[in-house]
């Protein structure tokens, strides 16, 4: 837009210097310019100046209206651009989610199977912390029957001989382990599918490690309440 600013400015001195060549030069020798002359020729100037200052900015609206078109669509492209950065971003972000869930899935799980035999506490502890994990994956679309089923087989390997004989220091360091946790599944947006079975569990479990507490057996086969039998 600069560049056709000079062009027309030059056009404009141009045409001026050629008009007041025309009036001022004598053409012939008798070619005299007075007061009516001069007042023509600044008429003249007068005239072309207004003239094409008008279709200068007649111009300039046009290319005004031409940026502003040019400026709304690179907006548009802005806001395209923004929209779909925005959408890369969550998607990002739910990728991280997932993969941040299933490290917490797979350190759960891996512990507790590893822990099942030599440490059947631990093994019940680093099981149950995994429940909150899978509430919020895609395993929630297949239930917990099977999540359940597996907890009841830990929680029958808890028994008398996994404490030593004054075991009211232990279970309570045991209950404070898994409370936080139970807590986390309890105030999970997706506890609605497990509350069916879940509260009623861990209060069967809250008793066998009271009658332990006593120094009562415990059945290593089923829990009131639950017939489901480990085989």
């Amino acid at each position: 837009m600069e560049k056709k600013s000079v062009i027309l400015s030059c056009i404009a001195i141009a045409l001026s210097i050629v008009t007041v060549a025309l009036f001022f030069i004598k053409v012939t020798p008798n070619s005299v310019v007075d007061i009516g002359t001069f007042l023509g020729v600044i008429a003249a100037l007068m005239g072309i100046s207004v003239t094409m200052l008008v279709g200068y900015q007649i111009y300039n609206i046009f290319e005004i209206k031409r940026e502003m078109s040019r400026i709304d669509k690179q907006k548009q492209e802005l806001n395209v651009l923004k929209e779909d950065l925005e959408k890369t971003r969550k998607e990002v972000s739910l990728k991280e989610q997932t993969t941040n869930l299933n490290l917490q899935i797979h350190r759960c799980m891996i512990l507790s199977y590893s822990l099942l035999n030599s440490s059947p506490v631990d093994s019940f502890i680093r099981y149950h912390e995994s429940l909150q994990y899978f509430l919020s994956s895609d395993f929630r679309k297949d239930g917990f029957s099977w999540f359940r089923d597996e907890m009841i087989e830990r929680i029958l390997n808890v028994d008398n001989a996994c404490f030593e004989k004054d075991a009211s220091d232990s279970i309570r360091s045991l209950k404070d382990s898994y409370t936080e946790d139970m807590k986390a599944v309890e105030a999970h947006e997706n506890y609605y599918i497990v509350k069916d079975w879940y509260k009623d569990l861990m209060d069967q479990f809250s008793i066998r490690l009271e009658n332990i507490e006593r120094g009562l057996p415990v059945s290593h086969e089923i829990i009131d309440g639950f017939d489901i039998p480990i085989q």
